[in-house]
């Protein structure tokens, strides 16, 4: 594989898929087979939207979607791209916001209809099922390096000790994410509907 930038890894259908600096997309077997090299091809518009990734964002714009059943998200340059497994192929979505344009610094799913999409400037919140992207706008004069989230399950100690989640169904919000701008690193809590419920910041940058 010609210079290779991330890897991820789909357990339960026993593949890997590596994203290359310039050679697109590679999936393999377990046993390091090349099952396929998934390249853009300007006469397809369910092919890959690019076949260029970057270092600087590895493991960060290239995840499981649905572990269920296969699905991908890549972030390449401003568009985002999913991988259909059962049917072979990409569908590329682009944002229409003031922001759309702004490059993707990271992603984060939430679920396998809803992604958060961190770019260069400004945060989205992306509905898959809707084709739908909403922009955040705290955060739109804000370089947007990375963010994690966590869904707020009862019974999972570890994360409640760690953050000190209230153990009460109806106190608890769906998704907690972090997100680590040039302003600082901020907290934002979404609600069972899937709307932003709450944001806090965590840590001021004084730079």
């Amino acid at each position: 594989i010609p210079s290779p930038v991330s890897v991820v890894n789909d357990k339960k259908n026993k593949l890997l898929y590596f994203s290359t600096s310039n050679n697109g997309i590679y999936k393999m077997d377990y046993n390091f087979n090349i099952l396929e090299n998934f390249k853009t091809d300007p006469l397809n518009p369910f092919s890959l939207s690019s076949n260029s990734f970057t270092g600087s964002k590895r493991q960060k714009d290239f995840k499981i979607l649905n572990s269920v059943n296969g699905d991908l998200v890549i972030g390449i340059n401003s568009t985002i791209n999913i991988f259909n497994l059962k049917g072979n192929s990409f569908q590329r979505y682009t944002s229409n916001n003031d922001i759309g344009d702004e490059s993707i610094n990271s992603i984060s799913v939430l679920d396998p209809n809803l992604i958060l999409i961190a770019r260069s400037h400004g945060l989205e919140l992306f509905d898959i099922k809707k084709n739908k992207f909403e922009e955040i706008s705290t955060f739109n004069s804000q370089i947007v390096y990375d963010l994690i989230s966590f869904e707020n399950k009862l019974g999972i100690d570890s994360f409640d000790d760690e953050f000190g989640i209230v153990e009460d169904s109806d106190q608890v919000n769906r998704f907690t994410s972090f997100i680590l701008s040039n302003k600082g690193l901020f907290k934002i809590e979404m609600g069972k509907s899937l709307n932003v419920a709450s944001i806090s910041m965590v840590i001021k940058n004084d730079q």
